[in-house]
């Protein structure tokens, strides 16, 4: 079995993404760093020996985020209050939606009379229903990003970076 050298940098990259020490440019100046000491290795070297010596060498996903951890203390509850704002903007563009969903639903199964009452339901339970499928969505447009946290910080940095597009979301979230 030959060895797949895209795949084991997309899994270092995500082994040290997913534990929320760094940010996705600090990771690719380290994936850089990498390459860098993976080619000197490549001479004396077989690729995946070179690959793995070189991550080893650069650090291991725990040691990186504990030590970037001591330079930026506070980086976790940044991440953290991101996080909250996307769900806080979500639920109020996404919840409206579903609960806008759910009413036309509950208005086409009430043409029907043998499950007439599930529209009664749905009009009853509307609010945590739409809360729900909100939740629902949110957990789809984040496992089409591929599941990985690249897709999300990418954006959240975009945002931060350009404040219009940023400000223009947070106006169409307050309106809706």
């Amino acid at each position: 079995m030959s060895f797949d050298r895209a795949a084991a940098a997309r899994h270092w990259r995500i082994s040290i993404l997913s534990r929320g020490g760094l940010t996705v440019g600090e990771v690719d100046e380290l994936e850089d760093h990498l390459e860098q000491v993976e080619e000197r290795l490549l001479e004396h070297l077989q690729p995946e020996e070179a690959f793995w010596v070189a991550a080893h060498r650069v650090g291991t996903p725990e040691v990186l985020t504990r030590e970037f951890a001591l330079v930026r203390p506070n980086f976790g509850w940044e991440l953290r209050a991101q996080w909250a704002l996307i769900g806080l903007l979500a639920s109020w563009l996404w919840v409206p939606l579903a609960r806008a969903m759910l009413n036309l639903l509950a208005a086409i199964v009430a043409q029907i009379p043998p499950v007439a009452g599930v529209a009664a339901v749905v009009v009853l339970y509307g609010s945590p229903l739409a809360y729900v499928l909100a939740l629902v969505l949110a957990v789809v447009v984040v496992r089409r990003l591929g599941a990985l946290p690249t897709g999300i910080d990418r954006a959240v940095e975009y945002l931060a970076a350009n404040p219009r597009p940023g400000l223009l979301l947070a106006a169409v979230g307050v309106v809706a």
